[in-house]
């Protein structure tokens, strides 16, 4: 989590040092919202154990369809390619693999003994039976913010990235707006 908080704020930031302004986030017109609520809502709400991968699947399912529904907008073909990445090495390993070495290294020991005594969890330590591991969440971000990633997240943050600044940059007109004339030749007579 504090991983995403930190790619929101640089790209904010990243926004508003190319010259755009955090208003032209709030014209963007997303297409089939509610999927990403969902979707979202699904990851964070408490869920019992035996439903809590299938409902991390339906999940990423929600994500996927809502990123591909928005692929129009910059930076979209990323998310949708990062949150593709990610929803299938966890549907395929009934979960996310997580190696011991991303563990060891941003700092999260004691997740190992977590991990390792829940039966049911959206996370689980990587073994020989997970497949894609390539796809997992081997790669370890130290302390401060001490969590371990995957190439998906990775390929779906740079794409927020781009869309955020791109949004920020290019807000998109009202439909309605008119343009008043700009001078000599506007067919306006004097």
């Amino acid at each position: 989590m504090r991983a995403l908080l930190i790619v929101i704020t640089t790209c904010v930031v990243a926004g508003y040092a190319f010259g755009g302004r955090l208003s032209g986030l709030s014209t963007t017109r997303f297409r089939w919202w509610g999927l990403a609520v969902a979707g979202l809502l699904l990851q964070v709400g408490p869920v019992p154990g035996p439903i809590l991968v299938p409902l991390l699947i339906a999940s990423f399912a929600m994500l996927v369809v809502f990123a591909l529904v928005n692929v129009r907008l910059s930076g979209f073909a990323l998310v949708f390619v990062g949150i593709t990445m990610n929803a299938v090495v966890i549907t395929a390993n009934f979960g996310m693999p997580v190696t011991r070495y991303a563990l060891e290294e941003s700092g999260q020991r004691d997740t190992i003994a977590i991990l390792n005594s829940m039966d049911q969890t959206k996370h689980h330590i990587a073994t020989d039976n997970d497949v894609l591991l390539v796809l997992s969440d081997w790669i370890p971000v130290p302390p401060p913010v001490k969590q371990a990633i995957s190439i998906g997240d990775l390929v779906m943050w740079v794409g927020a990235g781009i869309f955020v600044v791109s949004a920020m940059r290019h807000p998109v007109v009202a439909p309605h707006a008119e343009l008043a004339p700009s001078g000599p030749g506007d067919g306006v007579e004097r």
